[in-house]
């Protein structure tokens, strides 16, 4: 190795070890759960490794669609209005250093639940996606809510608003009842256009992609 590559490999580790120390030192302040979150953050900034993203929903609400579009490959995961995840399927984002993680969903069976609840355990963000257009959630959306962040998923879960281009005169009524509904997980919502994003980059028009709130969902 050259005597630059060695100096700059050192420096890394030097500020990985310092970043390391001072994360540790406030975490040390803070509730006993914060120690699970260190764990994982040690391992992410000694292995450089890429963020794990789980994106679940019920069926023909649109997480394959969201997929497809901020990957840029129409129809790299089935799109149906019928259940076609049958496995966790995932994909590595090499641009973004994300892996996307696809799942069954709400209407899965207790062997496919279980695989979700795996890779929920290693996810960095879980991704709810519901359709506005359907209306507020429902019970097992909220289940799922009140499940999984006062557990595995804890500080993971964000809700994902999808269709909002759909019965547009109602969608801020909606958005607002919705964000009622979950008041009390303190989860951030990402109302989002799958279809405006698609087409604005596939058209170039910085407007719909400026309108389909993916710029948000890029700086979580």
């Amino acid at each position: 190795m050259k005597r630059s590559e060695s100096q700059s490999n050192s420096k890394k580790k030097r500020d990985t070890s310092g970043q390391l120390k001072a994360i540790k030192n406030v975490m040390g302040l803070l509730p006993g759960q914060a120690g699970e979150y260190f764990d994982r953050l040690e391992c992410l900034l000694k292995t450089n490794a890429p963020i794990n993203v789980l994106v679940y929903g019920q069926v023909n609400h649109g997480k394959s669609s969201f997929l497809n579009a901020w990957i840029g490959k129409e129809q790299l995961f089935k799109t149906a209005d019928v259940r076609t995840t049958v496995e966790v399927q995932k994909y590595a984002d090499k641009k973004n250093d994300i892996i996307w993680w696809d799942t069954p969903g709400l209407q899965a069976d207790v062997a496919d639940e279980k695989e979700a609840n795996d890779a929920i355990k290693i996810a960095d963000i879980v991704f709810l996606v519901h359709e506005c257009k359907s209306g507020e959630l429902d019970t097992r959306e909220i289940e799922f809510i009140d499940k999984y962040t006062g557990s595995i998923g804890a500080n993971k879960v964000r809700l994902l608003l999808t269709k909002i281009d759909e019965n547009k005169d109602e969608i801020e009524t909606i958005i607002t009842r919705i964000k009622s509904q979950i008041s009390k997980y303190d989860i951030d919502v990402f109302p989002i256009s799958s279809n405006r994003f698609s087409k604005g980059t596939r058209e170039d028009k910085r407007v719909l992609i400026e309108r389909s709130g993916f710029a948000k969902i890029k700086t979580e």
